[in-house]
């Protein structure tokens, strides 16, 4: 039996004939007494997900398909994927010698489901070549220290081509960031999504003052000097969060928590997760 998942969603000039719903795909305004019943029925049970058991109790078996249709169509439920692929192994490549040596020394001896590779640039005969002789069943993580927006936007490009699993990491803004695993065929949002959005909500001047954020000087040098290296992988706590999201990454049992969820790890070590949405401007929908 299907699953539909219902994305968090806020109800706006709420009455009973007339209602909008608002959650992460956008603004749906509703007429139909029934819907807006139901939709309030779900936020007084706090309930994210349901069966089509549950719609034929509240709307009927006969009306059951049409409904379903209309809220798929209208974005207001999603059916629920299935990411239950469990992964072999984890195969992490890095652009930054301290990186490689760090999780070689630490991880490698303790974990026969990393392998760890080190490449001067990802753009490159040797990446492309390393990456053809992976089978199906390897998780890709590609961390970028440096970070080269150029070159972070061809990799993900060229594994979603090959509906490659991966997923990215790289430091921006003093923190050091993990994005949502993912894969073409699944239509999740991907990692140029998530950087696309952090860069889009970290990037401003400031607002009573005319001069620039310490944001806005960070890109500048990104720009001037895509080699400027941000975090040289010298802090202690940060480096051991870094190598345990690594190693949460290699457990394939965890991937359904993983697709969804990016991670962002601060200097004094800590991680905070958040859900991952598309990015308008993105191309992984195609």
């Amino acid at each position: 039996m299907k699953i539909y998942v219902v994305p968090q969603f806020v109800i706006l000039n709420n009455s009973s004939d007339n209602a909008v719903v608002q959650n992460k795909n956008g603004i749906s305004q509703l007429t139909d007494k029934n819907i807006i019943a139901f939709f309030n029925k779900l936020d007084e049970l706090h309930k994210n997900k349901f069966t089509e058991n549950f719609i034929k109790d509240f709307f009927g078996s006969s009306q059951c398909a049409s409904i379903v249709n209309f809220l798929l169509d209208s974005q207001l439920i999603e059916e629920e994927k299935n990411f239950n692929l469990e992964y072999k192994r984890t195969v992490v490549f890095t652009n930054s010698q301290k990186m490689y040596s760090l999780m070689l020394k630490v991880i490698a001896e303790k974990n026969s489901n990393l392998e760890f590779n080190y490449v001067n640039t990802f753009q490159s005969k040797e990446f492309v070549s390393k990456i053809n002789e992976l089978l199906n069943d390897r998780l890709i993580v590609l961390i970028f220290s440096p970070l080269d927006l150029n070159e972070y936007t061809w990799a993900c490009d060229y594994l979603r081509k090959r509906n490659a699993l991966y997923c990215t990491a790289f430091p921006y803004n003093s923190k050091f960031y993990f994005s949502n695993i993912y894969k073409y065929e699944w239509k999740n949002a991907c990692p140029k999504c998530f950087i696309s959005e952090l860069i889009s909500s970290l990037r401003s001047t400031g607002k009573f003052y005319s001069m620039p954020t310490f944001q806005t000087v960070i890109d500048i040098i990104y720009n001037e000097n895509i080699k400027f290296k941000i975090y040289d992988f010298n802090n202690l706590s940060m480096n051991l969060e870094i190598l345990k999201a690594a190693l949460e990454l290699a457990d394939s049992k965890r991937i359904e928590f993983f697709t969804s969820t990016h991670r962002e790890i601060d200097k004094n070590g800590s991680s905070n997760f958040d859900q991952c949405v598309h990015w308008e401007l993105c191309n992984c929908l195609e």
